[in-house]
């Protein structure tokens, strides 16, 4: 219960960041990262001050004496007897990955909010709404996401919404070109069925060629 948790050390809601996953002389444990804040920290065994640690097995995990990191190891059984949710999360190496940011928006004064062809939308302009184009020169792994915020604070409720990654016909290899119909076999890639969510991500592998993708609310109008 949460006071049995309480005296672990750990804290009730808060998010830990697991650093390390490893299994050492038969042993599996996890090595995790304190929430930031002033607060206890666990008090299990292979915490900080357990009785069972060993200089052999310190210097394994290489494990600092008197350490103030805020970083401790738990064995997997507490690991998964105390925490009920793990997010896996991508990371992009910052040395490895190029990132590129660009703003639109949706605005039924200019038409940009045409909305997807539907049987709902039949008079949808699908090439009047934001596009951007994008130059793959050689066989690229490629994330791409639509967030739905204003200098990155989220302002309302997100609109239903979708995006896609088209590809350029072959009779124009080198050059981007407005979207004006979605097809089974110029469509790349898809964030999925148009939903309202604040931020959709897809991440894709392109071969060399030229892409438009385009971001459409579900409805026109919106």
């Amino acid at each position: 219960d949460d006071k049995e948790l309480q005296d672990t050390g750990l804290v009730m809601g808060a998010i830990y960041t697991v650093l390390q996953v490893v299994e050492v002389e038969k042993y599996r444990l996890l090595k995790l990262r304190n929430p930031p804040g002033d607060h206890g920290e666990w008090q299990g065994d292979w915490s900080d001050d357990w009785p069972g640690w060993n200089a052999r097995l310190k210097m394994k995990l290489e494990v600092v004496e008197d350490e103030d990191d805020g970083c401790f190891f738990i064995s997997f059984d507490d690991f998964c007897q105390n925490f009920r949710t793990l997010y896996l999360c991508r990371y992009y190496d910052p040395n490895r990955w190029k990132e590129y940011k660009f703003s639109e928006n949706w605005r039924k004064v200019d038409g940009t909010s045409q909305g997807l062809p539907t049987k709902h939308n039949p008079n949808c302009k699908l090439d009047e709404n934001p596009q951007f184009a994008l130059a793959i020169d050689r066989p690229t792994d490629v994330c791409i996401s639509l967030s739905q915020t204003d200098n990155g604070v989220a302002v309302g409720e997100p609109l239903e919404c979708a995006f896609c990654v088209v590809r350029t016909p072959k009779t124009l290899p080198n050059r981007s070109v407005r979207v004006t119909e979605l097809t089974m076999t110029n469509v790349v890639a898809l964030s999925g069925e148009p939903c309202e969510e604040r931020e959709l991500n897809v991440m894709t592998h392109l071969r060399p060629g030229a892409y438009t993708i385009l971001c459409a609310v579900y409805k026109g109008g919106d």
